[in-house]
This record gives C-alpha cells, sequence and structure tokens, in this order.
C-alpha cells in the first residue's frame, strides 16, 4: 500500500516573522505595519507599508466594489534576517471573505522572485477553500503553505514583495493581521464555535456545506502508516437521555479510484476528540467526509495527529483502533504506551505477552487486589507460581501506596516496575512532593496483552475500559456506590462478594468491590446479562462450592431479575455519563453496506 508523501516541518532556529497590522479610528495617517523577526535570542523590527494610501478609516478594508485593492510591501530589511526562511502566510481577517483572493509577488530582487495566490471561498477546492456556508465574525485566521515554489522562500525575497487582497461581489472583509511564519504550525482547520477560532489551511483543503464537511487533501497529515486525522466535536450532554437512540455520525475515507470504507462515529457527551487511523481501516485514504451530526452537534476542528518518537509519551488511540494497531509499528519490542482519546488521563499498557505484563504488574495487583495479600509487597521467589491478571487496572491511589511502601521499605523492584514509575510520574498519574513521598494525581493505568485471543483481548478491553470510565467520571462511579449501598440487600452483596472472593479479589475493600461489580456487569451487553450470571457465574460457584449449591439455587430463586436490574441501572447511569453502552466502548465501527 503507498503512503502519502512526507513532508514535516523544518527550520527550528527561527520561531516567527510576524507582521501585525496596526490601524486606528482616530484621525491620523496610518503609515506603517509593525512587523518583527524572532529568533532563540532576539527580535527584528520590521515594517510593512499600504501602497495604496487610502484614508483611514478604508485602510484595513478590502470590497469587492473597492476601485483600487489593497496592497502591502516589507521596507528594509535587517542584514541579519535576509537568509531566514520562511514558510507560512498566515491572514487574520473578519468578514465574510468567501470568494476572496490574496496574492504575493517578489520580483527578481536579491535572490529571484517568488509567487504564489490563493482563493478562499472559491468553487473550486483544489484553488483553495470552498465555503458555501457563510463564515463571518472575528479572528478568522488562513494559512498558506509558501514553500510550494521550487526554491525556499527567504527573507530577503520578501524585500519589495507585494501581497494584494480581493473581494468578490458585493463581500467584504477586513485585514486584522499579516504575519510570515518561519514554522509549520500542525495542519489544521478549525471552525467558528471552537475555543481556537476559526482557523484554514490550505494544507487540509475543506469544502463546508450545510452540515457537511469534505476534506479534500490528506497528504499532508497522513506521511506514515500510523499518521491519523484527529476530530474534535461536541454534542450537549442531554442528547443522552435514551441509550436506545445512541447518537452517531457518519465518516467516509475515500482513497485512489474512489475505495471507500464508511465508518461510523458513536458520539460521546460534551467536547471531545478521536483519531482516526486509515491505514489500520485498510484504507490509503486521500479524503475523508464527516456528515450526519445529529441535532446540537459541532465539528470544532480537524488536524493531523502524528506517532512521537518519543516512547515515553503515549499514542491517542481509540478501542476499536487500539484493537488494531499493529505490533510491528510498536516503538518498542515489548510494549506500548497508549492513551484513550475519550479520557486522555487514562493510560493503557499493551503488552508483547503474559510475561511482559506481569513484569510489570503482578506484585502491584497482590498488594491491591488480590485476597489475603492486600498491603503486602510479595518478593520474586514468592510470586513464582502465582497469577496476576491477564489484564489490569490501577487508580492513582493504588499506585502510590505500592511505590510509598516500596520506598519506604527500600524494596528492590525490577525494572519493568520502575519504568512504570517513571512513566506514570511522567504523565501526572501520581505526584512527588518535597518530602519525597507519591501521592494521587489524575487518571489511571490500564493494560492488556497481546498473547489474548481476539475474543478474549475485545472482552478484556470492554471489562478494563468501564474502570478507566469508573475512574474518570464522577456521577457514573456516585451511582455504582449507591446502587451497591441502597438498593443491593445483604444477601445481594453477599453473593456478588461470593463470587469475588471465588476471583480471588479481596471481598473487604469496598472501593473494589463497587468497581469490579460495575466493570462485571458492563463488560457485555445489557441483554447477556442474565444468562452470563445467572448460568456461567452461578455455575462456577457452584462447582468451585459443592456445599453451597442448595443455596446458590435458592437465592437465584427468590431474586430472579437481581442481576438485569443491576444491569439495567449500570447501563443506565454509563450511557449518561460516558455515551455508551455494556459490551461496547468501541466508538469507531465499520458501516454497513445499505
Amino acid at each position: 500500500m503507498q503512503f502519502g508523501p512526507i513532508r514535516r516541518a523544518v527550520g527550528r532556529g527561527v520561531a516567527v516573522l510576524a507582521a501585525v497590522a496596526v490601524f486606528t479610528g482616530c484621525h491620523v495617517d496610518v503609515t506603517a505595519f509593525r512587523a518583527s523577526v524572532t529568533d532563540t535570542e532576539q527580535q527584528y523590527e520590521l515594517s510593512l507599508r499600504d501602497e495604496t494610501r487610502r484614508p483611514h478609516e478604508e485602510e484595513a478594508l478590502v470590497s469587492g466594489t473597492a476601485e483600487e485593492l489593497p496592497r502591502f510591501r516589507i521596507d528594509e530589511i535587517p542584514e541579519e534576517i535576509r537568509n531566514v526562511t520562511v514558510q507560512m502566510l498566515e491572514l487574520e481577517l473578519t468578514g465574510d471573505y468567501r470568494g476572496g483572493r490574496v496574492e504575493l509577488t517578489a520580483p527578481a530582487v536579491y535572490s529571484g522572485s517568488f509567487s504564489t495566490a490563493v482563493e478562499f471561498g472559491s468553487e473550486s477546492p483544489a484553488a483553495g477553500f470552498h465555503l458555501n456556508d457563510r463564515f463571518e465574525g472575528s479572528g478568522s485566521f488562513l494559512r498558506f503553505d509558501l514553500t510550494k515554489g521550487s526554491s525556499p522562500v527567504t527573507v530577503e525575497k520578501l524585500h519589495e514583495a507585494e501581497i494584494v487582497f480581493s473581494a468578490a461581489g458585493e463581500r467584504s472583509f477586513r485585514i486584522e493581521g499579516i504575519r510570515f511564519l518561519a514554522e509549520f504550525p500542525a495542519p489544521e482547520v478549525s471552525f467558528p464555535d471552537s475555543s481556537q477560532g476559526t482557523v484554514f489551511d490550505d494544507r487540509l483543503p475543506v469544502i463546508v456545506d450545510s452540515g457537511a464537511w469534505r476534506f479534500t487533501d490528506l497528504s499532508w497529515v497522513l506521511s506514515q502508516p500510523t499518521d491519523g486525522v484527529e476530530l474534535r466535536y461536541r454534542l450537549p450532554e442531554d442528547r443522552f437521555s435514551d441509550r436506545n437512540q445512541r447518537p452517531q455520525i457518519a465518516l467516509e475515507l475515500i482513497g485512489a479510484d474512489e475505495e471507500r470504507r464508511a465508518l461510523q462515529l458513536d458520539l460521546r457527551p460534551g467536547t471531545r476528540e478521536v483519531v482516526i487511523r486509515p491505514e489500520l481501516w485498510q484504507i490509503d485514504a486521500e479524503m475523508l467526509s464527516v456528515a450526519g451530526g445529529p441535532e446540537g452537534f459541532q465539528l470544532l476542528g480537524v488536524s493531523g495527529r502524528s506517532v512521537s518518537d518519543e516512547p515515553a509519551i503515549p499514542i491517542p488511540i481509540e478501542m476499536s483502533e487500539l484493537i488494531r494497531y499493529p505490533a510491528n509499528e510498536w516503538r518498542r519490542e515489548e510494549f506500548e504506551l497508549f492513551t484513550w482519546t475519550l479520557y486522555p488521563d487514562m493510560l493503557w499498557f499493551d503488552t508483547r505477552d503474559y510475561q511482559v505484563q506481569a513484569r510489570f504488574f503482578r506484585r502491584l495487583a497482590f498488594f491491591v487486589e488480590k485476597r489475603g495479600f492486600i498491603g503486602r509487597l510479595l518478593t520474586d521467589e514468592e510470586l513464582q507460581g502465582r497469577h496476576g491478571w491477564n489484564a489490569h487496572n490501577y487508580r492513582p491511589e493504588g499506585l502510590a501506596d505500592f511505590f510509598n511502601a516500596v520506598r519506604s521499605t527500600d524494596f528492590p523492584i525490577n525494572e519493568y516496575e520502575a519504568q512504570l514509575l517513571e512513566i506514570i510520574l511522567d504523565r501526572g498519574v501520581i505526584v512527588r512532593n518535597e518530602e519525597g513521598r507519591y501521592l494521587p494525581g489524575r487518571g489511571g493505568v490500564l493494560s492488556v496483552s497481546q498473547e489474548s485471543s481476539a475474543e478474549l483481548r475485545r472482552l478484556l478491553i470492554a471489562h478494563e475500559a468501564m474502570h478507566g470510565v469508573f475512574y474518570e467520571e464522577p456521577a457514573f462511579r456516585r451511582v455504582a456506590f449507591d446502587y451497591w449501598d441502597n438498593v443491593l440487600d445483604t444477601r445481594e452483596r453477599g453473593f456478588w462478594r461470593d463470587f469475588f472472593s471465588w476471583a480471588s479479589y479481596s471481598p473487604d475493600d469496598r472501593y473494589l468491590m463497587v468497581n469490579e461489580f460495575q466493570a462485571y456487569l458492563l463488560q457485555q451487553s445489557e441483554r447477556g446479562v442474565r444468562w452470563h450470571f445467572r448460568s456461567r457465574t452461578a455455575d462456577r460457584l457452584k462447582a468451585a462450592y459443592p456445599q453451597r449449591v442448595e443455596p446458590i439455587d435458592i437465592f437465584l430463586r427468590d431474586y430472579p431479575s437481581t442481576f438485569v436490574d443491576a444491569g439495567s441501572a449500570m447501563n443506565r447511569a454509563l450511557f449518561e455519563a460516558a455515551g455508551m453502552v455494556g459490551g461496547d466502548p468501541y466508538c469507531l465501527q465499520l458501516r454497513a453496506k445499505p
């Protein structure tokens, strides 16, 4: 499969060459723009003059009915910055700029000529941006790539360069700022209701038309197989009251020769982000379309999201892409570190096999959760022959307690546990105070392994994801505790404690009991709850405790709907808090063909 061309930002020495327009409403002449070149050590002042010398009240205005187009030129350039390379032209505009045009032309001075022109709001997306909706307001930024020519654009090429603006028809806009950027910001499109303001970038051309968005060239953001497109959106929480009506939008990845991959994105409440990696959906995508948002849906922005070369920086991932992410693309041989896009403070460790996973988490599992071992640091010899779990979850409090015990007793830990400590400190899951003691931070740690079969791996991801929701959603956590404390009676809680004790959890830890209660209920669909507990779980307990067969049967007779009722309550709370339902934390999936 072919990938798009690799086009990365270069030139780290100089940060920004920024020309900012200075306009005033008082009756004085506006003689110049203020401009500067900033490198790592100092700032150089420039000026950008308005060649048209119009009346001050018209200086910043570009109108389709104007007789003379605004023209700007850079004045003298200090010798020390003549060879600085600029990569991008950024305009800050207000008003209706659809159909507008900017042209930058540098005559043959110093080191050759340069010319570029970009239209915004044209009918041809190849020429710029096609905006059928009306975009106007403050803080609209349009960015244009200046590296498309055959030679670099240096500051000296901009000496005597002329920048000309035009507007179409009866439309008009104002120029609030003109900047030349020495480094590329990440390709990004942000829409009017986003906190970043409106940003358009000709490296990510877009057609916007009445609730649909079509990004027509992804080559800038998809350079490597693991590169992705990040969507940021918002949907009000009140859209999540009926879990039988899950809000969704339709995505379509389009490749060469019109190859298509239709995806469905299940939306989550509030402001969220998701990263879509086309290669994981087996398509070399060139375009992306976004359509069909429900009432209240706002697409806030789209940008590129590449994987950092630094293994300590987690890879943002959605759960259905965690399943698909190829181990041969890992940055380490034995494990990869991810962060959940839904909850960015929640870390996922995906390990090569159970042995690697055990080196990270087995001692921790016994210290935090295992019946009869809570609070004990087991030596390697004591751990021999003991099994932890095939998947793991830990909140900041448990992690802080574990590493405080290690520190206070000078307990020898292995290199994997030392690496875990370094990672969770770096990511703020735990923090260290002035005395060196570890305190709970934010987020948590989840883990699965490549050694699990595909079916088991999917189940374990769903189960551990529910722990992530429990850690990150206080309202959901409150519902779970309330149901355990106030809805279940003594016999019902006794059944659950027996089950968790059989599964080697410590039944005396209330937090642990409630956390596992909701996770076991929600690891499968709501329809599967009855069979899973009344048949599978009950049969396992009967086999393990033959002397308790009759009491278990009596409990099931006396409480025929206990599991269904609990599953319904937890699913309702889960959907309202996180927009997902039991067994399905996977917000991206292939859409069935019509």
